[in-house]
């Protein structure tokens, strides 16, 4: 602004006034100014002249302190949103905020800088300005109105009393209903801005959470497994047969914990219609035969023999032949796609009043399939998990897998259900709609690889267990099951609970589904590349951690005080933009 001298023509004589633009401007209302530097205003004879009239743009610049507060907000206050959309219900950075600074601490600082603004918009920006103010006084005031409730409410009725007093510089004239509109709402931001830096911290208040974190989590199943001793492909593996029996004596639990992988905290696993993984391996099936049994007379005795149809070799005698009570061998079950074994129970008790024996006895017939366990993940404490089985598939189809016209397995493969390929669910029945371009291979299984029956899946849904394994388990099954039982002296006690007692059919049952549950864990095991395939479902690792949570509801308020704070403003600089013209 440059300096000029104005002819007061007061009765004193004419005293020359000397000042800025702006200091004059801020004189009383009753002079006239003209826009043209070459016009003079005839007042007492006297003439006024101006050098030069303020353009848009120097009115502009005397703005640019509200305009330059206002932006800072504006982005104060989108920064904060884009931060909660961003971490909205996620752990927030444990490098910056637990060890650096506090999130609360974040939110105070954006509150600040938004209450800031619209204090001085509102109180001190130029709207309403009492024309005695000077700059010493009005940053005083600006200070006052950032105490609390009482200098808000300072401001704002400060500002009310000032409606009728407005600066000529910003262009508001006398009394007017646009001027103390404005006016009005500038008192309202100033009351509102009292509470923005509650209402934010409201909005993006941490919390607690369980949030996933660095770690490992998986769970092993088995994609194929052919685990058969090196001098015979007909025998399982030495190891193998161990587990077997100590899971039928001593049962085998479901979901160990060497299955599992999680490192800390919680785990999950990705799910598809409550599966989690499939594995490989062997389901077993008890069936009570016991009608079919048959009775015989042993001949010079009076002692009766139990059998089941043509199996002469697997009977129950009572009283016992020469101390012998069981004669067991089921090797006639033999067949390539199952591995049968047979229970034959008995019980004898003695009546007093008669002091005869009777007997009651049944039958149960057991086999293994090869199969596909689908099985669910669920957590039941910490690092602990839990497999529930959803459903068990039998394969009982052999078949050879090819590559490039060349066997590569021979055994029983299926297919698991549900395959997801890009996210999408396929089963056995339009598997064939999945593109072989989407996925980086596919396995092909058949008695020939162009025969009706071939079949084709991508490898990462197919499972398969060898034919070897197969006709080894039913070995074992025939050969180490089978035996007799001999009576020394006395009689077991009938107590009711298996054991040394009564067996029942949930015993045998039970006893038989260990014995599987036993082979396929430890199929799920580190085991040589020559005799299987385990592979990992990998999951999340979650565990306690600051988190935000974002209520958007809370931000309504301080998002529509600035929009008023900045429609004000805008308002105000036209208005000056008028005037000053």
């Amino acid at each position: 602004m440059s300096d000029y001298t104005q002819n007061t023509g007061r009765p004193d004589g004419n005293t020359p006034m000397i000042g800025t633009r702006d200091s004059l401007l801020s004189k009383g209302s009753e002079d006239t100014i003209y826009s043209d530097a070459s016009q003079t205003n005839n007042r007492d004879g006297m003439a006024t002249k101006v050098e030069a009239c303020p353009t848009k743009g120097s009115t502009l610049w005397a703005w640019k302190l509200e305009f330059m507060m206002l932006l800072v907000s504006i982005l104060a206050f989108g920064m904060l949103v884009a931060f909660l959309v961003t971490f909205d219900n996620k752990s927030l950075p444990d490098d910056l905020f637990s060890h650096l600074i506090n999130f609360g601490t974040v939110v105070s600082v954006f509150g600040l800088i938004i209450k800031s603004t619209l204090v001085f918009i509102g109180a001190e920006g130029k709207v309403v300005v009492d024309e005695k103010a000077k700059t010493p006084t009005r940053l005083r005031a600006f200070q006052q109105r950032l105490k609390g409730g009482m200098g808000i409410l300072q401001a704002a009725s400060r500002q009310m009393q000032t409606v009728r007093r407005f600066h000529p510089y910003v262009g508001f004239g006398n009394a007017d209903i646009r001027h103390s509109t404005l006016a009005a709402l500038g008192a309202v931001v100033v009351l509102a801005s009292s509470i923005v830096d509650v209402l934010l911290q409201q909005a993006a208040k941490p919390e607690l959470c369980m949030a996933e974190t660095a770690g490992s989590a998986g769970v092993a199943y088995t994609k194929w497994a052919a685990w058969t001793t090196r001098d015979t492909r007909f025998k399982l593996s030495p190891e193998l047969q161990g587990v077997a029996v100590d899971g039928m004596l001593f049962g085998e639990s479901s979901s160990p914990l060497k299955l599992s992988q999680c490192s800390s905290g919680t785990c999950s696993f990705d799910e598809v219609a409550g599966v989690t993984h499939s594995s490989a391996g062997f389901c077993s099936q008890c069936t009570d035969a016991t009608a079919a049994l048959r009775e015989s007379v042993v001949a010079g005795s009076n002692a009766t023999v139990y059998h089941f149809g043509d199996m002469a070799g697997f009977n129950l005698t009572w009283p016992p032949v020469d101390g012998r009570l069981f004669n067991m061998l089921s090797g006639d079950f033999f067949a390539s796609a199952r591995a049968f074994s047979s229970v034959l129970a008995f019980r004898p008790s003695e009546c007093p009043q008669n002091q005869t024996n009777t007997s009651d006895d049944d039958w149960r017939t057991c086999l293994y399939r090869p199969s596909r366990a689908t099985t669910g993940i669920t957590l039941v404490s910490d690092k602990s998990l839990e497999e529930t089985l959803v459903f068990e598939q039998e394969n009982t189809n052999w078949s050879f897998q090819w590559e490039g016209g060349k066997r590569t397995f021979g055994g029983y493969t299926t297919m698991i259900e549900l395959c997801v390929v890009n996210g999408t669910w396929y089963d056995r029945y339009n598997i064939s709609e999945a593109t072989r371009g989407d996925t980086n291979s596919w396995t092909s299984w058949g008695l020939a690889p162009d025969s009706v029956d071939s079949r084709e899946a991508p490898t990462e849904c197919v499972r398969a267990i060898g034919a070897d394994m197969m006709d080894g388990l039913q070995t074992f099954l025939s050969s180490t099951l089978a035996g007799g039982c001999v009576v020394e002296s006395g009689r077991a006690p009938d107590l009711g609970k298996g054991g040394f007692g009564r067996v029942t059919f949930e015993t045998v049952a039970r006893a038989y589904d260990s014995m599987a549950t036993a082979i396929n864990n430890r199929l799920r095991g580190d085991i040589k590349p020559e005799y299987g395939e385990v592979l990992f479902a990998k999951g999340s690792v979650f565990g306690p951690a600051q988190c935000v949570h974002a209520r958007w509801l809370w931000l309504t308020y301080p998002g529509v005080s600035l929009m008023l704070a900045a429609g004000i403003l805008v308002a105000a600089y036209v208005q000056s933009c008028r005037e000053r013209a």
